[in-house]
């Protein structure tokens, strides 16, 4: 298990490659018009300039807005948990799953979607806020800790293995990573890095490479 930072872990295995990128638009929080306006720092936009990518999201007016502005065409409007309403192929080399997982009803139902998209040799990166993080931890404790506005469940290593397991994936990396936001050069973020580099156990995101199951 290592630390790392997320959006180049997985910006290094998508260059050149041909991408599904799940729940894309992300910034869920918050109203299109802000999603709009940070749609050039997101990962989408970073992924689109390496790689050959389709996106789903179900943000319908964000989507649009990005049609209409030409910020990117790259974006199919659908649910993930309901992927074979899109009728897409099976021809994707890697799979991203960016912090979603934890915002959906049914899980089982976007995993089972994408395993039906898998050829043999396709990979997939998920990641999503670890439940047993340092960080979280210890603002659960001081009594200041807040789940994103849309969260419906957590996930610590253990369980998830155990989902993805049984929707047909197996493990193949496992770690825990940061966001690129976070890495701002300040005292607090270097100090806690040195520690979740020797302890990455300790990382506030998880991030599993998954490989279909025989």
């Amino acid at each position: 298990m290592q630390y790392q930072s997320k959006h180049e872990a997985i910006l290094s295995r998508c260059k050149g490659k041909r991408v599904l990128h799940l729940g894309c638009v992300g910034n869920n929080d918050y109203s299109t018009e802000h999603k709009v306006a940070a749609s050039p720092s997101t990962l989408h936009t970073r992924l689109s300039s390496i790689a050959n990518v389709t996106g789903v999201d179900i943000s319908g007016d964000a989507v649009e807005e990005y049609r209409r502005t030409g910020i990117c065409e790259n974006i199919l409007v659908g649910d993930v948990e309901r992927l074979s309403a899109l009728h897409l192929r099976p021809e994707y080399d890697l799979v991203v799953v960016g912090d979603l997982i934890e915002h959906l009803s049914n899980p089982g139902h976007m995993l089972d979607g994408v395993r039906a998209l898998c050829r043999k040799d396709t990979k997939v990166i998920l990641t999503t806020p670890h439940a047993f993080g340092l960080a979280p931890f210890l603002r659960h404790l001081a009594g200041n800790f807040r789940e994103g506005l849309q969260h419906v469940m957590t996930f610590n290593e253990q369980n998830l293995t155990h989902l993805v397991q049984r929707h047909g994936f197996k493990v193949e990396e496992s770690g825990t990573c940061y966001q690129s936001e976070s890495a701002n050069g300040s005292l607090v973020f270097s100090l806690g890095k040195k520690l979740f580099e020797v302890f990455p156990k300790l990382g506030g995101t998880l991030i599993f490479i998954l490989a279909p199951r025989d």
